[in-house]
């Protein structure tokens, strides 16, 4: 068994840290790079597990695929070779993006292949895009459970004219993101979206990216439905520089905060279509000092930060454990509302938070999607347990600054973050990886 050890330090001065590409509009430019007919380069690209696993797929069906050097990738769009009739098998691990946006790539270009996951992935939800795409025209195989990884593609989407699809929003929205990324290829689509919207902020990141490469999509809210129009179109292959990951920057931020220090980082944008880049307002709120400068948010942070009554958290559920850990060090009571997402994500997140912030000496309660986090502002030193989540390992990563901290599994840091421990010690802290 692998630890992490991280043992308390001081903060370097002036630190500015600078990160690779959005790990979500990677995984989103990837899939539109190899629909075009032309030459794509992704500059500053993600270096994730999540992003490679999609990249290793399009390896597999021929698709040209160079890189520069070490954060640049040109691509060959393969819209001409389509559809793929080569027999394709193919696991994505525990990735769930990639799982959802590949299904829906494969049911409407490739006649036979088959996809797997995780154990943990082949218990997460994909029914909603499932049922969708076989309405459609699709034809699963299912290998083992109905509506679950693994299954086979049998058969692909020929022809949708004039064809709207209702598909439920409560659940993900990277169920409809991977419908819409096809899109363009699906004749006159109208995609109604029922039973609310989870994640809202991560569609329109979606709309954005499409809008950006030359796709226009539209949409329409009213009281009991969203509606999206994709005007015909097709995507443009171009040079595009993907801006640093929000979420990985949670963590950076969250250390300024606890540690009292000033950290900025480097490649975030100050208009960012990021979810996630609004957690520098909620600890500006908690009162940290927030400033941008040159494409580089900077979070200066504060001894004596404050609680937050409430906080919804529905629009940014990757920065819910940051913030955890934020506020396990912050006096007062705070809960965390919106969570309903985190009970199908590599873990239950909200039962692993409330066991391990209990290991360090926070009173926590758990209920629905709700979490009540109360602490005195002081923390224990503790082994902390990872489920095989990245971000349970980066968010308790954090608290060494202020505790020696032990991570079990740390390397699970690489599906989103792999370069996490060693940011953390050019911060200054004290981190050692022994074998047990």
């Amino acid at each position: 068994m692998k630890i992490a050890k991280i043992k308390p330090n001081k903060i370097l001065k002036d630190n500015v840290i600078p990160l690779r590409g959005s790990k979500s509009i990677t995984n989103r430019t990837l899939i539109i790079s190899f629909l075009t007919n032309n030459e794509t380069i992704l500059q500053n690209y993600s270096s994730s597990d999540d992003s490679k696993t999609i990249i290793e797929f399009f390896r597999k069906i021929e698709a040209k695929i160079e890189e520069i050097d070490d954060d640049t990738i040109k691509i060959q769009g393969i819209l001409p070779k389509l559809p793929i009739k080569k027999e394709i098998i193919h696991n994505v691990g525990p990735a769930g993006t990639a799982a959802r946006f590949l299904t829906a790539f494969c049911a409407r270009f490739c006649e036979s292949v088959t996809l797997d996951g995780s154990e943990r992935m082949r218990e997460r939800p994909m029914k909603p895009l499932l049922e969708v795409l076989e309405k459609l025209g699709a034809e699963f195989e299912y290998l083992g459970e109905k509506y679950h990884l693994p299954f086979r593609i049998n058969s692909i989407i020929k022809n949708t004219n004039d064809r709207a699809v209702d598909i439920p929003g409560n659940i993900s929205s990277q169920f409809i993101t991977a419908l819409l990324l096809i899109s363009p290829f699906l004749d006159n689509i109208e995609i109604n979206i029922t039973d609310g919207l989870v994640s809202e902020p991560y569609l329109d990141m979606t709309i954005d990216t499409m809008n950006h490469f030359g796709v226009k999509v539209s949409k329409y809210k009213n009281a009991e439905t969203v509606r999206l129009t994709i005007q015909n179109g097709q995507y443009y292959g171009q040079t595009y520089f993907i801006e640093g990951d929000a979420s990985s920057a949670t963590y950076l931020w969250g250390l300024a905060a606890i540690s009292g220090s000033q950290i900025g980082v480097k490649n975030i944008f100050k208009n960012s279509i990021q979810p996630d880049f609004q957690f520098v307002y909620v600890l500006e709120k908690m009162g940290c000092k927030i400033s941008f400068e040159d494409n580089i948010v900077y979070v200066r942070g504060n001894e004596s930060l404050s609680h937050l009554n409430v906080i919804n958290m529905s629009s940014m559920p990757d920065s819910a454990q940051t913030l955890a850990c934020v506020l396990a060090t912050v006096k007062g009571k705070t809960r965390l509302t919106g969570l309903s997402t985190l009970r199908d994500k590599e873990t239950d997140r909200i039962s692993a938070l409330e066991n391990e912030l209990r290991k360090i000496g926070v009173k926590t309660i758990a209920k629905g999607d709700e979490l009540v986090i109360e602490s005195d502002g002081q923390i224990n030193s503790a082994r902390i347990e990872t489920y095989k989540d990245h971000r349970m390992a980066m968010a308790f990563g954090m608290l060494g600054i202020k505790v020696p901290i032990e991570i079990i599994d740390p390397d699970v840091v690489s599906k989103s973050f792999p370069e996490y421990f060693n940011v953390l010690e050019k911060l200054g802290l004290s981190v050692e990886f022994v074998e047990e």
